[in-house]
């Protein structure tokens, strides 16, 4: 027997699919979020030996405390690499999605829908990328034998790649919401 569904029904259960697959990537990418945080974090606020500067040394029993002004470097990269996933699973949500979506930007001609969709792509290896390398250096400071020696403080990469991913990402999306998606 072949159930038969009007036309409300059918637009109540997309509407509601909608919202719960807007839900849900929202929630994998707060996690995904907040884990790279706490692997930036660990990168940042080892406690440092009190040589040359260049070791972490976790054995020391010092009482540093995470500043405002620390987590509020760590921030924007992050909210920078998530924002067109963050506004695109947030318009789920709302149900407010446009059909212009394409990737993760809005483009309305042949030309910015490519670039969108290679916009997408991008963003998505820049998140694949970033994760996979702080979580192998989180791990190895977490994991690191320091009754033998100290661990080396790469801490000054990860800065570079922050202030990259400021730079590239904060003019990706100044120059597509200003220039591309206006033609």
């Amino acid at each position: 027997m072949i159930k038969v569904y009007n036309v409300n029904t059918v637009m109540k259960m997309k509407k509601y699919y909608k919202i719960c697959s807007g839900l849900i990537g929202f929630t994998i990418v707060l996690g995904l979020c907040l884990y790279q945080l706490s692997c930036l974090a660990v990168i940042f606020f080892t406690t440092r030996s009190e040589g040359n500067g260049d070791n972490y040394d976790a054995m020391l029993n010092e009482d540093e405390r995470v500043s405002i002004v620390g987590l509020l470097f760590l921030l924007p990269p992050l909210l920078l690499l998530f924002y067109p996933w963050l506004k695109l699973f947030l318009a789920m949500v709302r149900n407010r999605t446009r059909p212009d979506y394409y990737g993760l930007f809005i483009g309305t001609g042949k030309v910015t829908r490519f670039i969108s969709v290679l916009l997408a792509i991008l963003n998505f290896c820049t998140i694949i990328w970033f994760t996979w390398d702080i979580s192998i250096e989180s791990s190895r400071i977490s994991n690191w034998n320091y009754e033998h020696a100290l661990c080396s403080d790469n801490s000054i990469i990860y800065i570079g790649y922050i202030l990259g991913i400021i730079a590239f990402w904060g003019f990706i999306h100044l120059a597509y919401e200003n220039i591309i998606k206006l033609s």
